[in-house]
């Protein structure tokens, strides 16, 4: 597990202005392999992005924002009504209980954003994320219901989620497949894999996503997989598609269409 963690890009870095200026972010190459794509990419440590989204999530936790994503704030809430109806399924099938295991869930932007939506529920919102976020996560922006940990094993000996909730996130793991696997494994009832890149001709491939310097410079590989493996892949694991869905935001390019994804586990 500890050794597959160091193959993920941090999520939370990943898509910066990308829905409020979609044509500003470039999305080259098809490459045959990620070591390739990621030869050619700048990478992503930019500690000023990251300073932008601390200080953005706190904002938002005193209220004195609606939301925010990708460090960008807003005072109308964005709500992602497609991603926030998967799950208010999961607590309407679970008695009103939702414990969310948010994999890549930067300081909190989905929990934030929601929050109104789930007053009145038994709720338990857990982060994975990077460590440097976990540390000022814990130390500034938790509460009762939303915590932070280093990987999914720490969380699981606090917590029993029933929700897997992938935003925005497989795309940019090394391993794609293998971190499905894992994910499955952990036999967590129900999985929403929301703004998903997926091929428009089923074909899988990586490209380099490039942000302009007017945003900030970086770029960095992502794969292009292919919606019906994903849901085969997904069923042969003892996992039932629910629902597919276009999720309110995300990138569609000629090569690959946003689109999102609800399983449920099959009964044992």
């Amino acid at each position: 597990m500890k050794e597959l963690l160091k193959l993920w890009i941090p999520p939370i870095l990943l898509q910066v202005f990308r829905n409020l200026n979609p044509k500003g972010i470039r999305f080259i190459g098809q490459y045959s392999s990620w070591e390739e794509a990621d030869v050619n990419a700048d990478g992503y440590d930019n500690a000023g992005i990251l300073e932008k989204i601390k200080a953005a999530t706190l904002k938002v936790k005193n209220g004195d924002a609606s939301c925010e994503r990708d460090a960008v704030l807003f005072d109308v809430p964005q709500y992602a009504w497609p991603s926030l109806a998967c799950l208010m399924h999961v607590a309407a099938c679970e008695k009103g209980r939702l414990s969310v295991l948010d994999f890549g869930g930067s300081l909190g932007s989905s929990y934030f954003l929601n929050r109104k939506f789930l007053r009145g529920l038994s709720v338990e919102w857990s982060i994975i994320e990077q460590p440097h976020f976990v540390e000022f996560g814990k130390q500034e922006i938790a509460d009762d219901i939303l915590l932070f940990y280093k990987d999914i094993d720490e969380c699981l000996l606090e917590r029993t989620p029933n929700c897997l909730f992938l935003s925005s996130v497989l795309q940019y793991l090394e391993a794609p497949y293998q971190w499905l696997e894992i994910f499955v494994n952990l036999s967590i009832d129900y999985i929403v894999l929301d703004r998903m890149p997926f091929s428009k001709t089923q074909t899988e491939f990586i490209q380099i996503q490039e942000v302009p310097s007017a945003i900030y410079k970086a770029s960095y590989p992502l794969h292009i997989l292919c919606k019906d493996r994903v849901i085969d892949f997904m069923n042969e694991s003892g996992y039932r598609l629910i629902e597919a869905f276009s999720p309110d935001v995300g990138a569609e390019t000629s090569d690959f269409y946003p689109h999102g994804l609800f399983f449920k586990r099959l009964e044992v």
